[in-house]
């Protein structure tokens, strides 16, 4: 920041390697002589297929797309089948670190707490963007679209595959191997047009994995407490041979409507409701429900989003017509024993989301409604925004590197770069050069409020290319924002304005901007929260509805004073400005930043003195607005 220096691992039984094609199997000659068990499984398929053709005609494949190949089960051994794991976990992941992460350290709590053997395969859709030998294929419409090695790595930590985002799974790869569950990437992105392929593979990985329960979750999830206690009481009490699924979540939008099917939910006592539908996360299953799919998925053509491309992925869909037509039955929760946090950001269908997302809020969670909204409260979402001068790339690097772990997404103003650094091609990073036609030209520190009204997160952090920032510096500011009630912008490094310095009483020129100031340094240690005039942007943090929409051509009249800019502004939305306690050295100035600071030029700069001496002149008195602390 400019004037710092102002004064599995336990895997797969079966490694991903070992794992044969499905495709590869013949479906009818590799059946053992019939025995009772082996012709139900012959009756499965051949009902899988009736129903495939049934759905032919909203899913009909193009001329050039192959067709399914269900794979015949191997023949089972069920005592050997409930010796292994108590219940296994498969998690569908894209670019949410931070809330995976929750996740993981909920299943991990609740495992020990129930003394049960649980096992977690975490599937990522590439957000930690790797690049892997092409494999002369057209993967996903040949007959290879069954084959585990060719479209999914599993990470084992000290790999050498080149992933440029793989530093901000760092706490994932790390709280995996150290439980024994896996991590497993995607080598092409499937995104919502292509899920059902993912969730075949995911169907795929558990063929050879023996549980007594397996449960499917995306990674906007948490966990209620005694979490598995309360599925195994839950799925054991519903007396239905034909049960299939029993969904974990209730929201306002599905609670009491058909989906998908025309089966109208209907309560059967013990605090389950039968329901007609199924998602591709958030509920329970056994071996038989894999089974029934011969642990596969089938193809979503792509004629569904020809005439309607924003529509969902179809897994959903797919899912409910096969189980309902077949006869079998779905069941829900009528308490949720998930809560879903990640309401208003989506990975997959943003505007659906976005239209929709109060109705997608969890209702009766099992730990009651207060536990839900400290969840939604810690899951807050974050955007940071940085500009960066072309002489700090590598420093730009190291700030980047430090908050990716922290933050939802990032966006980076380049000026004068002559070219996009490797280390900013990552799905959680928007970059935009000085040089491209929709930017506004250098206009220094003023870029890291280009996308201020395009914030789609809960907050807005603003950022500087010249500081290592702590691992905790997100959670820190956060915690700090939420002892206040809102409006209120917290920040690191402060300034108050002595206003008989900058502007005497008795008249005269005064001491100028940089003359009368009191600095409450993010390098030095600050005991108690402090109420400021000014919050340097590099250390900033708001909330966007609070400000609401900022004209940057009228808000940022010069470049490089974008600390004093943001202040006026402050100053007249009339804003609590509150600066965290903090130890010093806590955030670290990247060394060689300094002697090209926007502070050093400043303070060099006649012209640059005078110019923010008038800025903080227009203001007329600056007054403190102090925040009112949240009782809650």
């Amino acid at each position: 920041m400019d004037g710092l220096r102002e004064r599995r691992r336990r895997t797969s039984p079966v490694p991903l390697r070992s794992l044969q094609n499905p495709s590869k199997q013949h479906p009818l000659t590799c059946l053992p002589c019939p025995t009772p068990s082996n012709l139900l499984i012959t009756v499965q398929f051949l009902t899988i297929a009736y129903l495939l053709t049934r759905l032919g005609a909203q899913q009909a494949p193009s001329q050039h797309s192959t067709n399914i190949v269900l794979p015949i089960p191997a023949k089972e051994n069920i005592s050997q089948a409930l010796t292994n794991y108590d219940f296994f976990i498969t998690i569908y992941s894209y670019d949410r670190p931070r809330q995976l992460l929750h996740l993981l350290e909920d299943i991990d709590r609740e495992s020990r707490r129930s003394q049960l053997r649980v096992g977690v395969n975490v599937i990522d859709d590439n957000s930690l963007s790797c690049v892997f030998p092409p494999v002369n294929d057209n993967l996903f419409d040949s007959h290879t679209s069954a084959s585990l090695s060719l479209h999914l790595q599993q990470l084992i930590p000290n790999t050498t595959v080149p992933c440029s985002a793989r530093y901000r799974f760092q706490n994932i790869e790390t709280f995996l191997t150290s439980r024994g569950w896996t991590f497993y990437v995607s080598k092409y992105r499937h995104a919502r047009r292509r899920y059902w392929h993912l969730v075949r593979m995911a169907h795929t990985l558990l063929h050879p994995i023996s549980s007594r329960f397996y449960i499917f979750l995306p990674d906007d999830d948490r966990l209620a407490t005694n979490f598995f206690h309360k599925l195994s009481q839950a799925w054991n009490s519903i007396e239905d041979t034909r049960k299939l699924t029993l969904m974990l979540h209730v929201e306002e939008s599905r609670e009491s409507t058909p989906v998908w099917t025309d089966f109208k939910p209907r309560n059967i006592g013990g605090g389950i409701t039968r329901i007609g539908w199924v998602e591709s996360g958030n509920f329970l299953c056994t071996h038989s429900f894999l089974r029934f799919m011969n642990w596969t998925f089938p193809r979503v053509g792509i004629q569904r989003w020809i005439n309607n491309p924003p529509i969902s992925s179809g897994v959903g869909s797919t899912l409910s017509e096969l189980i309902h037509s077949s006869g079998h039955r779905m069941y829900r929760t009528q308490e949720s024993f998930v809560a879903h946090i990640g309401v208003t950001l989506s990975k997959m269908n943003a505007q659906f989301r976005e239209r929709n997302a109060p109705a997608l809020l969890t209702k009766y969670f099992a730990d009651g409604d207060h536990a839900y909204h400290q969840l939604l409260a810690q899951a807050a979402t974050v955007t940071a925004s940085i500009a960066s001068l072309w002489t700090r790339e590598a420093a730009l690097h190291s700030a980047i590197h430090s908050l990716s772990t922290q933050v939802d997404h990032i966006n980076v103003y380049l000026n004068g770069y002559d070219s996009v650094p490797s280390y900013l091609l990552a799905p959680h990073i928007t970059v935009l050069r000085s040089q491209d036609k929709m930017s506004r030209g250098d206009i220094g520190d003023i870029g890291k409020f280009f996308w201020c009204n395009e914030i789609d997160t809960d907050f807005h952090l603003t950022a500087d290319d010249d500081i290592i920032y702590p691992r905790s510096y997100v959670s820190s500011l956060l915690e700090f924002w939420k002892t206040f009630r809102s409006p209120v912008v917290v920040g690191v490094h402060g300034i108050r304005i002595r206003q008989e310095d900058l502007t005497p009483s008795q008249g005269g020129k005064g001491k100028g901007y940089y003359g009368s100031r009191e600095v409450f340094m993010a390098v030095e240690q600050v005991r108690e929260p402090q109420n400021v005039h000014i919050i340097g942007t590099g250390t900033l943090m708001y909330r966007p509805q609070d400000i609401g929409r900022i004209d940057i051509d009228q808000v940022f009249q010069e470049p490089n004073m974008a600390d004093v800019w943001f202040g006026i502004l402050a100053q007249n939305l009339q804003l609590p400005m509150i600066i965290i306690p903090h130890e010093a050295d806590w955030i670290k100035e990247v060394p060689g930043t300094f002697d090209n600071s926007i502070y050093k030029r400043s303070t060099r700069s006649r012209t640059s003195d005078r110019l923010q001496t008038r800025a903080a002149k227009s203001v007329g008195t600056w007054k403190l607005h102090p925040p009112i602390p949240n009782r809650t």
